[in-house]
């Protein structure tokens, strides 16, 4: 990952054409991930420790201890998450608490944006694939491809991103 940022940063004329050497400043991260840990007993008991490190790693990596960062809780199911889906949540939510992280680092809880229309569709793929194709592409894991989601989500995070650095 870190090698990707390099390379976009070292050829930003590439990447946004209109860039004219004025510089750039990173001014948050944001980490919307987990659901594979959520099929390893270790990885899910270990989450809140390695997201601690995997934010304290990028700031260092990206040479801005205080940078903000927004976390994107997952939330399959909506609010009705249970199992290792809510234990990886839950951890989510706990690591953006870290006294160390107060003021500097936030969870976006997803479950608020969590498509049921979507959902419905998908569940009813086979009889009506016309609505799925309206509402979404893909399986809840991936939130089923809604934009509707996508859309309220990108935007909470960017709200979040640009209320941490104020």
């Amino acid at each position: 990952m870190m090698a990707s940022v390099a390379e976009t940063l070292s050829n930003l004329k590439t990447y946004a054409p209109n860039y004219k050497d004025q510089g750039y400043e990173i001014a948050g991260f944001v980490w919307f991930q987990g659901y594979n840990d959520k099929f390893s007993d270790h990885a899910t008991s270990t989450y809140q420790e390695n997201m601690a490190n995997f934010i304290r790693d990028v700031r260092k990596d990206l040479k801005s201890p205080m940078l903000p960062f927004v976390i994107g809780a997952m939330r399959h199911n909506g609010k009705a998450q249970k199992g290792t889906t809510k234990i990886l949540a839950d951890a989510q939510i706990a690591t953006a608490q870290m006294p160390e992280f107060k003021g500097n680092v936030i969870t976006v809880k997803t479950a608020d944006f969590w498509d049921y229309d979507a959902e419905k569709a998908f569940k009813n793929k086979k009889e009506d694939a016309d609505t799925l194709a309206k509402l979404g592409s893909n399986k809840g894991y991936h939130y089923f491809g809604s934009a509707a989601f996508f859309e309220k989500t990108g935007t909470a995070f960017a709200e979040a991103i640009v209320d941490l650095g104020e």
